[in-house]
């Protein structure tokens, strides 16, 4: 009996050495869920005083008699939508650009080809003219040693 209870009191301490860290994670996530809505809030509230400043908008909010306090909260209220479409758009663009670098890797990018190309043909006149003047001097060499004799 006293082997059963040591055994269920061992479990226990198990189980909440277990219970702690994934309470204390859920707490971390909590906090850092925290710290992002802040981050998002202040750089939300960043674009929004940006947005404001833009002239076309100002002329626009003048044009309709709408102040930039109005424009402030409103735009606020729709900031999960304005998220939401701003995400999206993101991710179409992420998956444009995906779609455009799958055939550049297929096929090379032509600016890289052209330049290894004329890397190449450099190289290669380079490495002819050492070899025709290697030639000529050996062949010096070797006018001297016969007329020399």
């Amino acid at each position: 009996m006293n082997q059963i209870l040591n055994t269920r009191a061992r479990l226990l301490k198990k189980v909440r050495k277990i219970k702690e860290p994934e309470e204390e994670t859920e707490r971390e996530l909590r906090e850092r869920r925290g710290q992002i809505d802040e981050q998002s809030s202040q750089a939300f509230d960043e674009l929004i005083e940006e947005a404001l400043k833009n002239d076309e908008i100002q002329e626009g909010a003048n044009k309709a008699g709408v102040h930039d306090d109005f424009l402030r909260t409103r735009l606020k209220e729709r900031a999960s939508r304005i998220w939401e479409a701003a995400g999206s758009e993101t991710e179409a663009d992420n998956s444009l650009e995906t779609s455009y670098e799958a055939p550049e890797q297929e096929f090379g990018n032509p600016e890289e080809e052209r330049f290894r190309q004329r890397t190449y043909s450099r190289l290669l006149y380079v490495l002819g003219t050492i070899l025709v003047i290697s030639a000529l001097v050996v062949i010096g060499f070797l006018l001297l040693l016969v007329f020399s004799c």
